[in-house]
């Protein structure tokens, strides 16, 4: 029985290791590292008004833009639009690489979406992007 279980614990230790090591060779020069922005995406906010399990869950924000920043680093363009819905309720749609993605859903305080656009502008112009409102 001993040496059956000695057996199952090599088996799982040498099957987790071939896991680890796939022999897939990385590009040292890749970039790793995220910039302090996308961090602030995909940290969770310590207090929101809904607070879904992914950003995937705020939907389509339609509506009237009420303001745009556009944030610029060498060719990189990243854009934060905050706009306001036919109910009232604000959001804060964030685009990289042609890719929109709803952030922020304000449904009862629309400077909850203000505050939140502006920390993620401050987030790309700490990462050395030039932001401006439009």
């Amino acid at each position: 029985m001993k040496s059956l279980m000695i057996l199952i614990c090599v088996s799982l230790f040498s099957v987790y290791s071939t896991a680890q090591d796939s022999g897939e060779v990385k590009d040292p020069n890749a970039k790793t590292t995220p910039t302090p922005a996308d961090q602030a995406l995909t940290t969770a906010p310590a207090e929101t008004e809904t607070a879904p399990a992914t950003s995937a869950e705020f939907g389509e924000v339609t509506g009237t833009q009420k303001y745009k920043y556009t944030c610029v680093l060498g060719a990189e363009t990243r854009t934060i639009t905050v706009i306001t819905q036919a109910d009232n309720s604000v959001g804060v749609v964030y685009k990289k690489a042609d890719i929109n993605k709803t952030i922020v859903l304000a449904k009862n305080d629309p400077a909850y979406a203000d505050e939140k656009a502006e920390k993620v502008k401050t987030n790309l112009e700490t990462a050395g992007y030039t932001c401006t409102k439009e």
